[in-house]
Formats: structure tokens, sequence, C-alpha cells
């Protein structure tokens, strides 16, 4: 199988290349796909929140369940459309050995702090959260801000540290000497990709605790969650099936595929310190622009 993985490789930079020229030939492609996403989170959010109504008023297990089921399109295409943890997720993965399941599991992990960040952002929104913020704790500048800045600084220890393990004639003894930074750096990544709760999972979270109805805000805010642990699922195994398809360019167990296997680290750790500080640039513009 092997053999055909470099074909297939060049199958994925030809069909790249070619989604690159139709977007550039139509320079508002983009731009109305984008758009077609928020237009479809917002009509899904207004269908929860009629659904929502019935649910307050009685309505049987069935409104519940669909609402759940809209709650969970709409994480999905709100990390698809906006989010970073799923970029973070493709290049943490990249860079690194890892299984399907590790991808998976650290996809629900994210997923998981996501909505306790939503429960307790919401549940602690008073009038003085709210000045302190200087508005909903779900759109609060700083929060983003130091979501990210431990994301880019989780990206360059992993740049530094593979810098530090090419250059050393002792590999062996750095890895073992950052051993335990890489460890909190992991489940730093995992707190920051998922600490910025959904702005639809807010809302619904406040409908639902105005009108008493605590257990459905619950269930659609785990439901937000595990349509965004989807999406970032979906973009790690793209993170690994991209390293998997490089390293097969190289003996496995040679010197050619341990460079490699090192660069791509490095790559994938500048790739997650760029979404960084992208993503603060994008936040502080819309700030004060």
């Amino acid at each position: 199988m092997r053999i055909f993985q470099p074909i297939l490789f060049a199958m994925i930079v030809v069909l790249l290349s070619a989604t690159s020229s139709f977007a550039a030939g139509n320079g508002n492609f983009a731009g109305a796909a984008f758009a077609s996403m928020i237009d479809w989170q917002r009509g899904i959010v207004q269908e929860i929140g009629r659904i929502l109504i019935l649910v307050r008023d009685g309505a049987s297990l069935i409104a519940l369940l669909t609402s759940a089921a809209l709650a969970f399109l709409y994480g999905m295409l709100s990390e698809l459309s906006s989010g970073h943890a799923k970029l973070v997720a493709s290049a943490y993965f990249a860079g690194r050995p890892a299984k399907l399941v590790q991808s998976f599991w650290m996809s629900c992990q994210i997923g998981l702090v996501n909505a306790g960040a939503a429960v307790l952002l919401v549940g602690s929104a008073d009038i003085g959260l709210r000045h302190l913020f200087g508005g909903t704790p779900a759109h609060s500048i700083w929060l983003r801000l130091a979501a990210f800045a431990v994301i880019g600084a989780a990206g360059f220890f992993f740049a530094l540290h593979t810098v530090q393990v090419k250059l050393s004639n002792e590999a062996e003894a750095v890895e073992a000497d950052d051993a335990r930074l890489s460890l909190y750096s992991h489940f730093g990544l995992i707190g920051a990709m998922g600490l910025i709760p959904k702005a639809g999972a807010v809302l619904v979270l406040v409908f639902t605790f105005a009108n008493d109805i605590y257990g459905a805000g619950f269930i659609l805010a785990g439901a937000v969650s595990a349509g965004m642990a989807a999406t970032v699922f979906i973009f790690a195994g793209t993170g690994m099936i991209i390293r998997r398809i490089a390293l097969a360019f190289a003996d496995e167990g040679t010197a050619g595929a341990a460079s490699l296997g090192l660069g791509l680290r490095f790559i994938a750790a500048l790739a997650i310190l760029v979404v960084a500080i992208s993503f603060s640039a994008l936040v502080l513009m819309d700030r004060y622009s």
C-alpha cells in the first residue's frame, strides 16, 4: 500500500491547486461560502429557540432531541467557519506520531472543556461580571487573548524543543528533560482550544437558565460542544494523514525519516504559533477598528 501513498499525495496537491485556482477566479467564492455558513448558524439558533419555547411549555422528548441534533450541527458549522481549534489540532497531529484514538480522545476533551466553560461563564454572568469584561463573557477580549496566548506559548515551546533535539548530540536526553513541559503544553492546548464557548451555546444557556429549564440547557450546550469536537476530530485526522503521506517518501527507521519527522514537528509548531498570532490580531482589530 505504501506505493500508492505518493500518488495520493500528488492527487491532494492537484485538488488543492484546482480549488485555489477556482477561488482565485471567483473572488467572492470564499466570502460567499463563509456568509452562507453564518446564515445557516443563525437559522439553526433561531429554530432551536422556537423549539425551546415548546420544551418550556411541556413539549415531548422528541422536541428536545430535535433541538439537540440541531445544536450538534451548529457546533460543527461554527467550528468549521470560524473556530481556531480545528487548525491547531490539525497542525498538532501533523507534527507528531499518534493514533486515531488519541486524536479522538483529545477532541472529546476539548469538547468537554468547551461545554464546561459555557456553563460556568453563563452561570456566573451577573451584572458585575458584565461590567468587568465589558460585555458578555463569551465575547470577552481578555478571555480570547488569554486562550490564544496559551496556544502561542505551546507552539513556541514545541518549536524550541524541536530545534534543541535537532542540535543536541543526545536527543533522547533532551526529550526526557522536556517530557513534563510537553505534557503541560499538551493539556494547555486542550484547555485553550476549549476555553472560548460558542456563541450559540451561550444564547441557549441564557434562555434556558432564564426559563428554569436547566436540564435542556446542559444537554444542548453539550450537543454544541460535541459538534465542535466532531469537526476538530476530522481536522486532527487530516493532520495525521498529511503526516503519514509526507513520511511515505522516506524509509521508516532511517536518518532521513527522523529528519523529516523533526521537520514536520517544527513546521507544525510554527503553524500553531501563527494561528495564535493571527487570531489575536483579528480579535484586536475587531475590538479597536
